[in-house]
C-alpha cells in the first residue's frame, strides 16, 4: 500500500441454475455491455482535454486522464449502466419480472493509512453498485432486485495504521418490463365434464 491509498473494484456471477423465462415471446432490451478500450491520443491533445470516442455506433465525450504520455490511453466504458434498475425490493411496482438469473455481486475495497482521509462510505456503496450493474449488463439483464449491501473494515496491519474498507453488494439480475408493454395472450376456456368418465 505504501504511503498513499488505493482502491480496487471487482464483480462477478455466482454459479447456479435459473428458471427459463416465463414468456417466450418477449424480446429483452438490448443494452450496451461494459468494455475496456484503448483510445488513441489525437495530435495536440493533452491531459484534461476532451476527445470524442465512437463506441458501438454512438459517440461519447471522454476527458483525457492526468499524466498521459503515450500515443493512447485506457478508457473503461461502463456501457448502459445508467439504464439498469437497482432495487432492494423483490419486484418493481408496475413491472413484471420476465426472467431471473443467478446471483451477481460487485465489490470495492479501499485501503488507506489512518492519518489519510478515507473514501466516503456513500461513494464506496455507489462504486460497488456500479460494479453490480455492470455484471447485470454482462448477463443480459436490465434490473437487479433484492439488492443487499455489506461493509467490512480491517485495521490489523501495521499496528492498526493500515486500514481497509470493503463494500460489497449483491442481488438477483432480472429482465423486467412494464406490464403495459407485454403482448396480450389469448386463451380459451373449454368446460370439461368429469362425470363422463364414470
Amino acid at each position: 500500500m505504501g504511503t498513499g491509498s488505493s482502491t480496487l473494484m471487482s464483480g462477478g456471477t455466482l454459479r447456479g441454475s435459473y428458471a427459463p423465462p416465463i414468456r417466450d415471446d418477449y424480446q429483452a432490451p438490448t443494452l450496451a455491455k461494459p468494455k475496456k478500450l484503448r483510445v488513441p491520443l489525437a495530435k495536440g491533445k493533452k491531459s484534461g482535454d476532451i476527445v470524442t470516442v465512437s463506441i458501438d455506433g454512438r459517440k461519447f465525450n471522454v476527458t483525457i486522464p492526468p499524466n498521459v504520455t503515450g500515443p493512447s490511453f485506457n478508457y473503461d466504458y461502463e456501457g448502459d449502466v445508467a439504464k439498469v434498475i437497482a432495487s432492494t425490493l423483490p419486484t418493481i411496482p408496475g413491472m413484471d419480472v420476465i426472467q431471473a438469473k443467478p446471483i451477481i455481486w460487485g465489490s470495492v475495497s479501499h485501503a488507506y493509512l489512518t492519518y489519510k482521509k478515507a473514501k466516503d462510505g456513500q461513494q464506496l456503496m455507489q462504486d460497488a453498485q456500479t460494479e453490480l450493474l455492470k455484471q447485470a449488463l454482462e448477463v443480459g439483464c436490465n434490473a437487479v432486485l433484492g439488492v443487499n449491501y455489506s461493509f467490512t473494515i480491517d485495521s490489523s496491519g501495521d499496528s492498526g495504521q493500515n486500514k481497509m474498507v470493503v463494500a460489497t453488494c449483491y442481488g438477483t439480475p432480472c429482465i423486467v418490463t412494464k406490464l403495459a408493454d407485454l403482448s396480450v395472450i389469448h386463451a380459451e376456456a373449454v368446460p370439461v365434464s368429469f362425470l363422463n368418465n364414470f
